[in-house]
């Protein structure tokens, strides 16, 4: 149950970074002729959905990963969090890979893996990291 719930908080995360990346973006841009039409951000509940089907994409694709990663983990004995870390960046940047129109740098990827990956070591692996 530790497992699975670190994944699904792991994955939420990353969802919640990649979005606020995404909507931090828009700041950055530069600002729209005066007489423009001005484009708003979609309501509250456009955004949960939108969170809610890039959380269930993400869930399902990127399993493989997660259990192949997990699995050499837990055979090697590896629990430091670096190896959670670059293990989660390294599904971040191939599933960015998979989906190039809705991810629009591979390093925003990368970093909501990180986080994960990070994510995922605080909830399923700090606690038992000294029990065998």
């Amino acid at each position: 149950m530790r497992v699975l719930g670190g994944y699904l908080a792991a994955v939420a995360a990353a969802i919640t970074v990649l979005m606020l990346a995404g909507a931090s973006a828009a700041l950055v841009e530069p600002s729209p002729p005066i007489f423009a039409e001005l484009v708003f951000p979609s309501d509250w509940g456009s955004v949960a959905i939108t969170f809610v089907m890039a959380t269930l994409f993400v869930t399902v694709f990127a399993m493989p990963g997660f259990l192949l990663c997990l699995a050499v983990s837990v055979r090697l004995g590896l629990r430091h969090p670096a190896i959670h870390m670059a293990c989660g960046s390294a599904i971040g940047l191939v599933l960015g890979r998979l989906l190039p129109v809705t991810v629009d740098h591979l390093v925003q990827a990368a970093v909501a893996g990180a986080v994960g990956g990070a994510v995922y070591w605080q909830l399923a692996v700090r606690g038992v990291a000294g029990r065998r």
